[in-house]
């Protein structure tokens, strides 16, 4: 945790111009941020009900089946990929992705792994390409979710996913 002064004084600004910028920041995140997103904070551990969202959604995965897949989805759910700048907005513009990774064409097999991430259910994506017998690291999936369904998938890249210790391989 850095000060406003400290802040101030590694970005060569004034401290009311911090300040002013971190004010602005707040309204911004205030906003952007999903009202139930904001409830989801309380929660410490994923309770045994998104448990077992995650675990269908991680046999729907590995299994490439798109239509389970499809079932677990809000309306309105959302992936994010950060820092990428890209989203994809709608259960079918997140299908259009899903049926890229998991259709005859992909690169391989998932094997997903439960975990934990943010005070919520996640799986760690696993790869294993065509012709290959290891699966690498591919990332992890980041679940949020609400009334029983994924809200949003937030996919983080493996390079980071060091503070978790994965393993690069199974």
């Amino acid at each position: 945790d850095w000060s406003a002064k400290e802040t101030a004084g590694l970005l060569d600004m004034t401290l009311p111009a911090v300040n002013s910028a971190l004010q602005r920041a707040r309204t911004t995140m205030r906003d952007a941020i999903p009202r139930d997103a904001v409830t989801d904070a309380a929660v410490t551990q994923p309770t045994d009900e998104e448990q077992a969202l995650l675990q269908k959604f991680m046999d729907a995965f590995e299994r490439a089946d798109a239509a389970a897949l499809t079932s677990l989805l809000r309306a309105d759910a959302r992936l994010t990929m950060p820092p990428a700048l890209m989203w994809f907005d709608g259960r079918d513009s997140v299908m259009g992705l899903y049926r890229q990774l998991l259709g005859p064409d992909s690169f391989g097999d998932f094997k997903l792994v439960a975990t934990a991430a943010n005070r919520q259910p996640a799986a760690v994506a696993y790869l294993r390409a065509r012709g290959k017998s290891e699966y690498r690291l591919t990332g992890l999936n980041v679940l949020r979710i609400v009334d029983g369904v994924i809200a949003e998938v937030t996919a983080f890249r493996p390079d980071l996913c060091k503070a978790f210790h994965l393993p690069s391989s199974l």
